[in-house]
């Protein structure tokens, strides 16, 4: 009986960070299509400000992809 309770426990465990990850894989995603975009209006527009925002959202999404893969390698 408690190795089945211990074994519940660790699949829940595991679901959990699997949540997590799942959500900083979605960040990254958001954080490089306002990238992708705040760059493209930013260089048509002629605005330094949009190309800024596209160097700041490109810095959080590889740190975000950093953070994930030292967890995924654990």
């Amino acid at each position: 009986m408690k190795l089945l309770r211990d074994l519940i426990l660790l699949i829940v465990r595991y679901v959990s960070v699997l949540r997590r990850l799942s959500i900083q894989k979605r960040a990254a995603d958001l954080l490089e299509k306002i990238c992708v975009g705040s760059f493209i209006v930013g260089l048509f527009q002629g605005s330094n400000g949009g190309i800024i925002l596209a160097i700041i959202a490109a810095a959080g999404s590889f740190w975000l992809t950093l953070k994930i893969d030292k967890k995924e390698q654990k």
